[in-house]
């Protein structure tokens, strides 16, 4: 639903290959490159052949001001709930999934039938989290002074698959996203009651002014990629209803410093 105050900038769904030429300069951090972006930039390439695509991993402290000043054209970023929202003057937003994060213990440091946790119930445990050049390390220890203790950060890693590994040799415990928190032994995922609202957003990021049919065509093949990976994985997280196409073909998103504008997938079209 829109803001009442504004209507925001309108992106088009999948414009035709005939409107499209020129170049775009994508980024995504590490997590999302292989299974979301990659394929997206394959149907793009097939699709829109007019088109000079270049691609570079990063991180959204890099990615979001090359953005900005107009290094990238757009780049898939990510934050975190409860911590400061980033500086968006000059920016638009389609959010592709609010992801809830979840704390990954070994079973024994699990009393029976545990099925949440304080983060601070885990204060003198040793913590896992990524290395600091990700911003995931300072997301971790912001949250947990927040709850009035400084976590023991002795293991770091920028991959769930390696931090998860560590928790189930017993190293200690970690927050991850709930589309990493695959089944495995001797890893238990615990919902986190304290603090609250813990997500990890994953935005699609552009320029405002930017209204490159290029870029509007990499957006609607990114959201579409988004709710199939969705749709395939872990049924306990529904994708929502938050990219909405209306009859004309029109995506809603978030304006630089704006609140979300909630979008749907269901008629985004390829």
């Amino acid at each position: 639903m829109y803001s009442p105050n504004s209507m925001p900038p309108r992106l088009r769904c999948g414009p035709s290959p005939a409107y499209v030429g020129g170049a775009i300069r994508v980024a995504a951090f590490n997590s999302v490159a292989t299974g979301l972006v990659v394929p997206a930039l394959m149907v793009f390439r097939q699709r829109y052949k007019g088109v000079r695509m270049t691609f570079t991993e990063a991180e959204p402290e890099i990615s979001m001001p090359a953005v900005a000043n107009g290094d990238l054209d757009l780049a898939i970023t990510h934050e975190y709930g409860r911590l400061p929202k980033p500086d968006l003057s000059g920016l638009r937003q389609v959010l592709l999934h609010r992801d809830q994060l979840l704390l990954a213990v070994p079973p024994h440091l699990q009393r029976a039938g545990q099925k949440t946790a304080r983060l601070r119930d885990y204060a003198e445990a040793t913590w896992l989290s990524a290395l600091p050049s990700s911003g995931f390390q300072a997301a971790t220890e912001l949250l947990c002074r927040a709850e009035g203790f400084e976590p023991d950060i002795a293991f770091g890693s920028d991959q769930y698959e390696l931090l998860l590994q560590m928790v189930a040799a017993d190293f200690g415990v970690t927050l991850v996203p709930s589309l990493a928190a695959t089944p495995r032994r001797g890893v238990d995922y615990l919902e986190v009651s304290q603090p609250t609202r813990l997500t990890h957003d994953i935005h699609i990021t552009t320029r405002d002014a930017d209204t490159s049919p290029a870029v509007e065509a990499l957006t609607a093949l990114l959201v579409q990629r988004g709710r199939l990976i969705l749709a395939e994985g872990d049924q306990r997280n529904q994708f929502p209803s938050r990219v909405r196409c209306d009859e004309a073909g029109d995506v809603g998103v978030v304006v630089g410093g704006g609140d979300l504008h909630d979008v749907a997938p269901d008629d985004v079209q390829p």
